[in-house]
């Protein structure tokens, strides 16, 4: 009797370690799951949501205004929460490092240009070369009008059109200083001598035809 009492017990014993056990794979597999899936297609997987945006995983727009979760951008600084869960931002704080810059305004892979910068563009702000041709991206020329993205913006000129202000003359060939010289021949100055990087070209130009 007492053999099979003590049997009976440790029968227990048994399956009561087993359910505590499978309940610990189901919560583990429950959480690897909701690291991967977004289940309202919002752009966001549901772990994000309940620990990062604190939004509704399951409801695409949570506050109905319109906006897909991980369209919105409730701390205003220039990046949607989508893009700022990738590049390691707190869509929640504007300043994520309290540096004084706006997430936004950043610029993570170190090419010239600020994150918002880059997404305009369409390049990626977390890597400095997006189309791998051996040229960071703030040094890229998007529209071919003889300056560099990174020296567009800096003049408050549209990258992604030559002619930014729709005169009849592209932006490389204004002279926006009134220097008597080119933007385009002015824009970059690669190796530190003070002459920007065309003048440096027809120089050397110059040079080789002597």
């Amino acid at each position: 009797m007492q053999l099979t009492m003590n049997a009976e017990r440790d029968i227990k014993k048994f399956l009561a370690v087993g359910a505590v056990a499978t309940a610990l794979m189901i919560g583990s597999m429950g959480t690897a799951h909701a690291a991967t899936v977004d289940s309202d297609h919002d752009g966001l997987t549901n772990g994000q949501e309940k620990n990062i945006t604190h939004t509704n995983p399951y409801k695409a727009d949570s506050n109905g205004n319109g906006i897909k979760d991980g369209q919105e951008n409730p701390d205003h600084d220039g990046l949607k929460n989508v893009v700022e869960v990738k590049l390691g931002y707190n869509p929640l704080d504007a300043d994520s490092n309290n540096n004084g810059v706006k997430d936004g305004n950043e610029d993570k892979d170190h090419d010239g240009l600020t994150n918002v910068q880059d997404l305009k563009l369409h390049d990626n702000p977390a890597d400095a070369d997006t189309d791998n041709d051996g040229i960071v991206d703030g040094n890229e020329d998007e529209d071919g009008d003889g300056l560099n993205d990174e020296g567009e913006f800096q003049d408050g000129d549209d990258p992604t059109d030559a002619d930014s202000d729709n005169d009849g003359v592209d932006d490389g060939d204004e002279d926006e200083d009134g220097d008597g010289v080119d933007d385009g021949l002015e824009d970059g100055d690669a190796d530190g001598d003070g002459d920007g990087d065309g003048i440096d070209d027809v120089n050397e130009q110059g040079e080789d035809e002597q």
